[in-house]
């Protein structure tokens, strides 16, 4: 008898790059404070605190805040920001939360883009979502891997995900609100934002094929870890021993169905050094 068997998932961690939750003096402006994580708020002074919350006071402003670290291969990011609701938000004019990459430039925006369109919504340059919420007091949550392009986006009405371009190292976040000449600048109410960087581990380990090529041995392909695993045997399923190290899919296996009549053989990451 020949069996198989496979390691399971490795794990993540998440490390926080920005959060503020606004605990401020009523009435100061947003920009010069110092956020929980991050870099101080730099911009205009348009953005006040109100109430452990910001809002636009007046006119068309913007504030920045740069995390502790950029988003880089191998990672994702998670951003979340809560909503109150205020008079001006999810108009005809716009208000959003947006990241920027290290070379400064605006890769997605998230929160009322203006214009026709009166719900939440997320555009830019990885994705163009909008989600048909109207909700003012809202939580949205969004989601982008660096390596590839993956993204989630979502308000307390749905989730939506897809598929952007990759390779965006994201590292600053602004608040920002416009309008036009015949319309006020739109606004926003923020109780609360973070940021968290994930460092993803390989994808989990996946057999994808396990096949007898003649009648001494078999071929397996797997998909998923680090690119290289260990093949490892038992006849006992208690102790294993390494028949092939550092290898990638496929490998052939060597089997002496008379010698040795049951075998069992598994897929896993290297031993650490």
């Amino acid at each position: 008898m020949v069996a198989l068997l496979l390691a399971g998932s490795p794990t993540c961690e998440a490390d926080s790059v920005f959060a503020d939750d606004f605990d401020y003096v009523d009435g100061i402006s947003l920009s010069g404070q110092n956020p929980t994580v991050g870099g101080a708020w730099s911009g205009g002074g348009g953005w006040k605190t109100d109430g452990g919350a910001v809002y636009l006071s007046a006119g068309s402003d913007s504030v920045f805040g740069n995390f502790t670290a950029a988003l880089s291969a191998g990672q994702k990011l998670t951003l979340t920001f809560e909503t109150q609701a205020i008079p001006g938000f999810l108009g005809s004019s716009w208000a959003v939360v947006s990241l920027f990459d290290a070379d400064g430039y605006e890769r997605c925006y998230i929160g009322d883009p203006g214009g026709p369109n009166t719900t939440w919504g997320l555009g830019g340059y990885i994705a163009n979502v909008a989600t048909g919420d109207s909700s003012q007091a809202n939580v949205a949550v969004f989601t982008y891997e660096y390596d590839t392009g993956a993204w989630t986006f979502s308000t307390g009405g749905g989730t939506y995900q897809g598929t952007g371009t990759a390779g965006y190292a994201l590292s600053r976040i602004r608040i920002a609100s416009g309008g036009t000449s015949d319309e006020p600048a739109g606004n926003m109410k923020i109780d609360r934002i973070s940021a968290t960087i994930e460092q993803l581990g390989p994808a989990s380990l996946k057999v994808t094929a396990f096949t007898r090529i003649s009648s001494d041995a078999f071929k397996i392909y797997w998909s998923g870890g680090d690119g290289t695993n260990d093949i490892e045997e038992s006849t006992d399923l208690e102790n294993w021993m390494p028949i092939l190290t550092d290898v990638s899919s496929p490998q052939v296996i060597p089997v002496d169905t008379e010698d040795q009549p049951k075998r069992f053989f598994r897929v896993v990451e290297p031993a650490a050094p």
